[in-house]
């Protein structure tokens, strides 16, 4: 049965994985900083878009809302292999 986020955030909290956790690391580069600059920077403009609609609703303001929403889908249907799970 699903169960709260809050439980699953105490649970993880209670429960620390070792830093740096081996089954996620790697020595593979999946994007090189210097050749995908402009991918990178769209991902960035991405997480800081989002960012600025989760303060803004959470604040109750509605004020830019729909404009970053229209700036989120222009990354979304523009940037080639962006992943916007």
């Amino acid at each position: 049965m699903l169960k709260e986020g809050m439980f699953y955030w105490e649970y993880s909290l209670e429960h620390l994985d070792d830093f740096p956790d081996p089954y996620y690391i790697n020595d593979v580069i999946i994007i090189h900083p210097e050749e995908k600059k402009e991918f990178l920077d769209n991902v960035k403009r991405l997480r800081d878009l989002i960012t600025a609609y989760c303060s803004l609703r959470e604040n109750g303001i509605n004020d830019g809302i729909s404009k970053i929403i229209s700036k989120i889908k222009e990354i979304l249907l523009n940037v080639e292999n962006i992943n916007y799970t």
